[in-house]
């Protein structure tokens, strides 16, 4: 799922919409939010594993990424596409 707000906090109102990313495996999935920032380092490469591009699935260039991993952690990180590249903003 990405989700879009303000950035003020989880307790503001979220729009949903799905985002199938399949090369994330099973039993994971992807979401995009704007009030968590951190583990950055887990979450860029955790895309770059992937093999896809994440970018192209989503409507806008710079987006804060949440990964709902195997370990059911929620990890972040603020990341925009430039070229071929994922790049910490």
């Amino acid at each position: 799922m990405w989700r879009r707000g303000s950035g003020k906090g989880p307790q503001e109102q979220w729009e949903t919409a799905p985002l199938i990313v399949p090369a994330m495996g099973d039993g994971e999935t992807v979401q995009v939010s704007t009030y968590q920032e951190d583990k950055l380092d887990k979450i860029l490469e955790a895309i770059k594993a992937s093999g896809q591009d994440l970018w192209n699935r989503v409507d806008a260039v710079a987006k804060e990424v949440t990964l709902l991993c195997e370990d059911q952690k929620k990890v972040s990180a603020r990341v925009s596409s430039t070229e071929s590249d994922l790049k910490v903003l």
